[in-house]
């Protein structure tokens, strides 16, 4: 079996092109009327146009997108802008966040009922689990995108779904698979007399027929795909395809025809300023000279590529370079023209020629580098003055943000005063980042105990600031009252007219989850109220965990002002343990798959060490959630607080 020769980067952009990895369905999104959403959707315009050429400044665009979005409102705004961070994500090699975005675009499209969009994210993360070798996993979302679009009717979406599958049969090494389904592909593009999809088309057809073997037909699909690419000026497809070309020729052992591509390849290549498609026309130049035995054309398409891969050339000296090579290869073709016409009369003369020459090409390419070097010094020293001023306003920031954790953290009550009612007790408190959103609540009043774990909008910075704020609206609700339903709606109240908010849509919508206990000790009785975090229940001696549920509303934000929070009393026996705790422990991503932990795998570890003294579950706890998260980032932040009566 002959493999298909062709270099990683070729590859690569012969992938992204193919599968339509980055599509949305071709359909447009709903005007809106506002203004934000009018800037959110130029935004996200360019951010799909810096996709391949600065894959950062796309993720920062949807980030302000995402900012101008109204999630309640422009669901259709926000799924497009998540497909485009996962995008960014997926250029940038980073797979798991790549995965994580469009899996909550999914989440959106399939809310919303939009079949078309799903189907287009489910391709995407097919494609995604594609590159990463999980070829299984890719089968199964190709299908499912497959079966919506034709239910769709959606023939271009066909098209590109079945050529995505066709990339993974050959992926496979099921050429013949892969075949069929890009001929599939073919009859749908051809009908749509789509002309750009065709390229893609015939590359694959092209590649899979020297991958069977069969070079002459390879050669017939590339000529198909270099016909149209000529036509609408597509010079980057074209330079591939040439470059395609030049390798068939390569292997078939006709250097001379595969030079010829090759140069061609280095013109389309010029027209763009495509550095890769220079990089790759050089190397190949470089060999089949080498082939040739051609030592001096060899040598300069070698010194080409070297200083293409170095990273050393900049726009102007690629076009000096090119035409020095050019001038190079006629003068040589003239004078062995003269050579061959009066060998005898001028060979002295030629021979001062080409000495001249190549000490004028000689000192060409020393000045040339001596003036790459200057400019790279002298760039240099400003970026080290830039990073000098990058640090000091670092370490600036970070003084403050540890001054804002020491505030945060003179606010936290001391874990020995709950270890001092409840021994058998444990706080696991994990923040994101050194200041928390997170917050853990504990007040003896009476006869009893207010405890509470709470998690505040955002994380970092931002959440601290909230956090303060719901703190101290805790601490005000539970001197006035004894009912945690009570508490909490008074807290509703409080958090929305301290942060004004309203139903208007610039009014802020932060807020809080929180789980709040009113623990009897005589009695062993607590009443529980939550929003939107529950209590959950270990008996003495039980296998189970027992639910008490909050109720689907948070603290503030969307929530109604007159919104009433459910309070639950709940009888307790000696030995029995209680847990409240954020979204942070279950939601976190990890394990061998990378997928989030989920609340019933979080039940089974704290079945598991029930029978552990508290203390101990503690530590287990944290040993396992950041043996779980690996060398992944921390999501969110994490707070778990667990008593045993």
């Amino acid at each position: 079996m002959v493999s298909y020769i062709m270099p990683n980067w070729v590859l690569t952009l012969y992938l992204v092109a193919l599968v339509g990895v980055f599509s949305l369905p071709h359909k447009s999104l709903q005007a809106q009327n506002d203004l934000d959403t009018a800037k959110a959707n130029l935004l996200l315009h360019l951010s799909e146009e810096y996709w391949y050429i600065f894959p950062d400044s796309s993720i920062f665009l949807s980030g302000e997108a995402i900012s101008l979005i109204d999630t309640t409102q422009h669901k259709k705004l926000l799924s497009h802008a998540y497909s485009c961070y996962g995008t960014s994500y997926y250029l940038k090699g980073n797979y798991a966040l790549s995965l994580d975005y469009y899996f909550k675009a999914l989440h959106l499209d399939e809310e919303m009922k939009d079949s078309s969009f799903a189907a287009a994210t489910l391709s995407n993360i097919g494609n995604v689990y594609m590159v990463q070798g999980e070829y299984a996993e890719a089968d199964e979302f190709f299908t499912s995108a497959l079966y919506i679009k034709n239910l769709l009717k959606d023939h271009k979406g066909i098209g590109h779904t079945v050529l995505s599958i066709a990339n993974l049969n050959s992926l496979n090494g099921n050429y013949n698979a892969a075949l069929e389904n890009a001929l599939k592909a073919l009859v749908i593009f051809d009908s749509l007399h789509d002309r750009e999809a065709l390229v893609t088309v015939y590359v694959t057809l092209g590649g899979i027929n020297n991958n069977l073997n069969n070079p002459e037909k390879a050669l017939h699909y590339y000529d198909f795909a270099l016909v149209i690419s000529r036509e609408s000026k597509d010079y980057q497809n074209e330079c591939i395809i040439l470059l395609n070309i030049g390798n068939v020729y390569s292997y078939l052992g006709d250097s001379k025809e595969a030079i010829i591509y090759f140069e061609n390849a280095l013109i389309a290549a010029q027209e763009i300023d495509f550095l890769a498609g220079l990089s790759n026309s050089f190397e190949k130049l470089n060999l089949e000279y080498e082939i040739l035995h051609m030592p001096e054309e060899a040598l300069m398409y070698y010194k080409l590529f070297v200083t293409i891969r170095d990273s050393l050339m900049r726009k102007e000296n690629v076009g000096a370079l090119l035409k020095k090579s050019l001038e190079y290869k006629f003068e040589k073709e003239r004078e062995l023209s003269a050579l061959v016409e009066n060998e005898k009369r001028k060979r002295q003369n030629l021979i001062i020629i080409v000495i001249l020459a190549l000490l004028c090409g000689s000192l060409f390419i020393v000045l040339l580098v001596y003036r790459l070097y200057r400019e790279k010094n002298k760039a240099n020293l400003l970026l080290e003055y830039k990073n000098s001023l990058i640090n000091i306003q670092h370490k600036e920031i970070r003084d403050s943000i540890n001054y804002a954790e020491r505030i945060q953290s003179a606010k936290l009550p001391p874990k020995e005063e709950l270890k001092g009612i409840f021994p058998q007790s444990l706080i696991l408190f994990l923040p994101k980042d050194i200041v928390s959103g997170d917050f853990y609540y504990f007040e003896k009043k009476h006869e009893r105990i207010f405890i509470a774990a709470a998690d505040c909008t955002g994380h970092g910075v931002p959440g601290a600031f909230m956090s303060l704020i719901c703190n101290e609206h805790l601490t005000i609700a539970v001197h006035e009252f004894s009912d945690p339903g009570e508490i909490l709606t008074h807290i509703n109240k409080g958090i929305k007219s301290s942060l004004r908010q309203t139903d208007s849509i610039e009014s802020t919508k932060d807020g809080m989850d929180i789980a709040l206990c009113s623990i009897n000790l005589e009695k062993r009785i607590v009443d529980f109220a939550g929003a939107f975090n529950p209590l959950w229940i270990i008996r003495k001696g039980g296998i189970e965990v027992e639910v008490i549920g909050a109720n689907r509303r948070s603290i503030g934000g969307f929530t109604n002002d007159e919104q009433n929070f459910d309070s639950h009393t709940i009888q307790l026996h000696e030995g029995d343990t209680i847990y409240i705790f954020s979204d942070g422990f279950a939601d976190q991503d990890g394990g061998p798959k990378g997928k989030r932990l989920m609340n019933k795998n979080f039940k089974k570890e704290l079945i598991k060490i029930q029978k552990n003294p508290m203390h101990e579950q503690e530590t287990y706890l944290k040993d396992f959630i950041i043996n779980w998260r690996g060398e992944r980032e921390q999501i969110d932040d994490i707070i778990v607080i667990g008593i045993r009566l």
